[in-house]
C-alpha cells in the first residue's frame, strides 16, 4: 500500500488519508509512515476512531512511551488524561 499524503504547509506537516490506524500495520507501511514523519515532522491522520490500546500500540511503534508523572491524572501509566472539566 502506498500512502496518500499531501503537504499541509511549506515548512511543517502532512495529512495521511485512507489509512485505518486501528488495523495492523506491517513493517513496510510503517517505514513509509516514518519516512513521512521524518520529512514533515507532523502527521495528521483524519477520521480515526481508536481505542486507548490501539493508540498506545501505534505510538509504541515510534519508541518507548514515557510513564506519566506522579500527581497527574493517570499517573504511573502510559496514558495522560487531559480535561478542562472540574474533578
Amino acid at each position: 500500500m502506498t500512502l496518500e499524503s499531501h503537504t499541509l504547509h511549506d515548512t511543517l506537516g502532512a495529512q495521511i488519508d485512507g489509512l485505518d490506524l486501528g488495523q495492523p500495520i506491517d513493517s513496510a507501511l510503517f517505514d513509509e509512515i516514518l519516512t513521512q514523519f521524518r520529512r514533515h515532522a507532523l502527521l495528521v491522520f483524519p477520521g480515526q476512531d481508536l481505542t486507548d490500546e490501539q493508540q498506545i500500540a501505534f505510538s509504541e511503534r515510534f519508541g518507548p512511551l514515557e510513564i506519566t508523572k506522579t500527581g497527574s491524572d493517570g499517573a504511573g501509566t502510559r496514558q495522560v488524561r487531559l480535561t478542562n472539566i472540574g474533578p
